[in-house]
Formats: C-alpha cells, sequence, structure tokens
C-alpha cells in the first residue's frame, strides 16, 4: 500500500470528528488538538517502527514501536475522557 493512502485516511478520518463534534461543542479547540496531536505522534512512530522493521533493522530494539502504541493509546484515552467528562457534567448539549 502506498504510504499516502494511510497519511489520507488519517486526515480524512480528524477532519471528520471534527466536524461531527464540533457542532456538539465537547471539545474545545485546544482539547481536541492535544489529544489528536498525541494520536498522530503515535502513528508517526509505528510508521518509523514498520520502516525501520523492513529496512532490516534488528527487531531488539523496539522502544520506537512500544513509544507508538503507548503514545497513540494515551492520545485515543485522552481524548475519551475529556468527551465523556463534558457529557456526564451536562455540557454536551447547547
Amino acid at each position: 500500500m502506498p504510504f499516502w493512502v494511510p497519511c489520507l485516511l488519517v486526515v480524512a478520518l480528524t477532519v471528520l470528528s471534527w466536524r461531527v463534534l464540533r457542532p456538539l461543542r465537547l471539545l474545545a479547540p485546544r482539547q481536541f488538538l492535544l489529544p489528536h496531536g498525541m494520536i498522530w505522534t503515535g502513528l508517526w512512530l509505528l510508521r518509523g517502527s514498520v520502516i525501520n522493521r523492513a529496512g532490516g533493522a534488528p527487531l531488539a530494539d523496539l522502544t520506537i514501536l512500544m513509544g507508538g502504541l503507548w503514545t497513540l493509546g494515551g492520545g485515543v484515552c485522552f481524548a475519551v475522557s475529556l468527551a465523556l467528562r463534558v457529557l456526564l457534567q451536562g455540557q454536551g448539549k447547547s
């Protein structure tokens, strides 16, 4: 698969989630950009891990893979926790 296909999908899903969540007023722009920045960073680290493995780098260096997984998971959990906190406080619908 060409590199631009996953990048296009990630950009499209980020824009789509912004368009869907913005009318609900769940997250402020900073609250939206911080977790999505973490998600993007995690995806780039995972991409780097895949490229290193394809290039013949030793499997013992799993630091970039684990960093990518933790950053991606942390960004997803952070975004969900922010949205749930706003929804549970009753401020989700204006």
